[in-house]
């Protein structure tokens, strides 16, 4: 029987590639997608084998929602690929398991290598979401983002050692081996609640995750204003953008990031309400999290150019902004 490679290089006989394979496409957000659009039918019309529908299904399927992008956020993205503050271990295996189940397919090792690989090649050919070379459904319904690196320069760039050396790589290492495992107990926890719970709490949240994440390498790099210049690329086209802000926790406000990527806070001024790190304050308050990074005014200052648009007064806005603080800090 022929032998087939993980990525990592270890091998594996058909039988089991072919498995595991499956077990993939069961849990994928594709998978998930095709469920919440057969419930959605059958709700609509009124079938007596649709999900039910209540204010606390609703309402939990929110909690579970909310609480997907606030790991993936605050954890996978702020922590785990920009070290933005510090947590205990407990919560820091709490949410790197919340990644591990949440709806991309990638698992967490592989997303922090290429997340800081985007910001190594924002908008370059390289970039591995760009929706400027790519077109925004291309970026919006991308499900791996492994085979979108297609120069050996590239190629190179991505695997250079010092991108490789995860912070945590034991741990993450030890969650990514049993990715399915994780994900499997987590379904069946959810369908030992219930046919309805397991709609509303699993797979209604996880599709609304996957497009919230995708909203930020989508559409927050094509509309919005940027009022920053961007670490690394001074040509990325990342973006402010509102309503992206409120889907995802205020990832939204992507042109901040992008030009102070090791900021906890990505919401700046006052409109630019970032819940993510609303939490993370909270979290702070309970001694949960503690060394949380915010740039200074004047390193906010230092890097301001304005924006690229010209109504809603946005640009004097954040002129007046930055004044004010100065005085206030002065």
């Amino acid at each position: 029987m022929s032998r087939l490679l993980r990525w990592d290089g270890s091998e594996m006989d058909m039988l089991t590639e072919t498995f595991i394979r499956s077990m993939r496409l069961l849990f994928s957000t594709w998978t998930k997608h095709a469920a919440v659009l057969v419930g959605g039918t059958l709700i609509v019309k009124g079938s007596k084998h649709a999900p039910k529908v209540s204010k606390w299904l609703i309402l939990g399927s929110v909690a579970s929602y909310g609480w997907r992008v606030f790991a993936s956020h605050a954890g996978g993205h702020r922590y785990f690929a920009h070290m933005s503050f510090k947590t205990t271990k407990l919560f820091e295996l709490l949410l790197a398991m919340t990644v591990q189940v949440s709806a991309s397919n990638e698992n967490i090792v592989y997303w922090i290598n290429f997340h800081e690989f985007h910001h190594q090649a924002c908008e370059t050919e390289d970039d591995i979401h760009t929706p400027w070379r790519m077109g925004f459904w291309a970026v919006q319904l991308q499900d791996s983002s492994a085979n979108l690196v297609t120069t050996q320069e590239g190629l190179e760039r991505l695997f250079r050692t010092d991108l490789l050396q995860f912070r945590y790589l034991n741990d993450l290492v030890w969650l990514r081996n049993r990715q399915l495992e994780i994900k499997a107990c987590e379904h069946l926890f959810w369908l030992l609640c219930g046919k309805d719970v397991f709609f509303w709490g699993c797979l209604v949240p996880n599709v609304l995750h996957f497009h919230a994440i995708r909203l930020t390498n989508s559409a927050a790099h094509l509309w919005g204003y940027r009022p920053y210049v961007a670490q690394f690329q001074s040509e990325c086209k990342a973006t402010n953008n509102w309503w992206v802000a409120i889907f995802n926790g205020g990832e939204g406000w992507h042109n901040n990031h992008h030009a102070f990527m090791g900021s906890a806070k990505h919401g700046f001024m006052w409109w630019e309400f970032d819940w993510v790190y609303f939490g993370l304050l909270i979290l702070g308050k309970l001694g949960v999290v503690w060394d949380i990074k915010v740039p200074t005014q004047e390193v906010l200052e230092a890097r301001y150019k304005g924006s690229s648009k010209r109504d809603l007064g946005i640009k004097r806005l954040y002129r007046l902004e930055c004044e004010s603080g100065a005085r206030g800090s002065g």
